[in-house]
């Protein structure tokens, strides 16, 4: 890049390459100073290493929730966001709502949204403060993983196993009571939880996805001990950030 023309700042190293499963290959710079100098340069930096190459952000996920349905998710209302809440400038890299809006209920006003961050530190801060949007404060929490359920036949694992589309249930199961029809059309919807029946755990009082269920408790402690991180609630910054 010196070569080119392009002034590269004294010192910036990298100190290794890690080539991933799919192809895909990570570099760690000498400084995070250095990472968010090339992130900053990418064009040049990928026509440098020539190809098809091309960098792939960073995808640290905080959710909004109960936001205003009539926020637009553009690239100037997600600026405007960094300056109504004092986060760094080009800090966010997308947004997108958590469910499709063809999803919502009718009349509904508020939604949950999803922002993708470059930087745990500007994730950190928006985790922090919480997030103002068209006036109104949404509390603001990490997207962690959670164990994977089939709306189908309401079975829940530490891994995904099978989707309902290829579900091997001859028949629906109902999230409230584990009878064969659609969780929705259930006649216990309005009824006492402890009419419930969780297909999980084959116990009344709770339905399938509640999350204090014990099948769900045992297999998220399970998940998190692959994760540890996701026990915290802010994301982890190592000491020389």
């Amino acid at each position: 890049m010196q070569k080119g023309g392009q002034e590269v700042p004294p010192g910036l190293t990298f100190q290794g390459a890690k080539t991933l499963p799919r192809g895909n290959v990570v570099f760690t710079a000498n400084s995070p100073a250095g990472g968010v100098w090339i992130r900053e340069h990418r064009l040049a930096f990928i026509r440098n290493l020539g190809g098809v190459a091309k960098i792939a952000d960073a995808v640290i996920s905080v959710v909004l929730e109960n936001v205003p349905v009539g926020f637009c998710v553009t690239e100037r209302a997600l600026r405007g966001l960094e300056n109504t809440n004092e986060l760094p400038k080009g800090s966010i890299n997308s947004a997108r709502w958590m469910k499709s809006q063809q999803n919502r209920r009718t009349g509904q006003k508020t939604a949950h949204l999803l922002l993708n961050f470059d930087v745990p530190q500007s994730a950190n801060l928006a985790l922090r403060k919480g997030v103002y949007v068209m006036g109104n404060r949404s509390y603001t929490r990490k997207l962690t993983a959670e164990p994977p359920r089939c709306y189908k036949c309401q079975k829940s694992w530490t891994r995904l196993q099978h989707l309902a589309a290829n579900c091997p249930s001859a028949s629906i199961v109902c999230g409230l009571c584990s009878e064969a029809h659609h969780t929705d059309k259930c006649p216990l919807r309005n009824e006492d939880p402890q009419k419930h029946f969780c297909v999980n755990c084959k116990v009344h009082g709770h339905r399938a996805s509640d999350k204090l269920c014990d099948t769900y408790v045992k297999l998220l402690v399970e998940m998190n001990k692959r994760d540890p991180g996701a026990l915290f609630k802010y994301y982890i910054v190592d000491d020389d950030d």
